[in-house]
């Protein structure tokens, strides 16, 4: 697939998505890429799952709804986390490490201020095994009312980041 084919495609998604912005990082954005290394993108949507606080939390689709977005969203932060140590902070002893890991040094490197993300780690990895959304309407309340806000707060921090860099 060609650039201008993966870009496109890209584009589709995020319509489709709504999604708020689309980061390209890795080495493609490092410009030190090789023939076929793949493309890492980041899509900002945080807004989608804030939706959540409007919805009435009792319909098992928008549980269902919230679960899946908390998760999605949630996962691409850990990583984009793990990025940001790597590029920014030089920090590798973790490369191939868990969620777990980088949340501990994306603590010690202030990313994220609050230790509730260990907290989000364990809902996230609940909610993985939750086929009839028991999991999520005990952790929807605590989703909307605090995570959200940790998520918001996190992409606060990767904006200043960009901006010092």
């Amino acid at each position: 697939m060609s650039a201008e084919e993966v870009i496109e495609e890209v584009a589709k998604l995020c319509k489709l998505f709504h999604a708020k912005e689309v980061i390209l990082y890795g080495s493609r954005a490092k410009e030190t890429a090789r023939e076929r290394s793949d493309i890492d993108i980041a899509v900002t949507g945080v807004d989608d799952l804030a939706e959540a606080k409007q919805r009435n939390l009792s319909d098992s689709f928008v549980l269902s709804g919230t679960s899946a977005k908390f998760s999605i969203t949630f996962d691409l932060s850990w990583k984009v986390m793990k990025d940001i140590l790597v590029q920014y902070y030089a920090i590798t002893g973790f490369v191939a490490g868990s969620p777990r890991e980088v949340l501990r040094e994306a603590y010690k490197a202030n990313l994220i201020s609050d230790e509730s993300w260990m907290e989000m780690l364990k809902v996230r990895n609940e909610l993985a095994h939750d086929y009839d959304c028991e999991i999520v309407k005990k952790n929807c309340h605590v989703i909307v009312e605090k995570y959200i806000d940790l998520f918001y707060a996190f992409e606060d921090t990767v904006k200043a980041l960009k901006m010092e860099i």
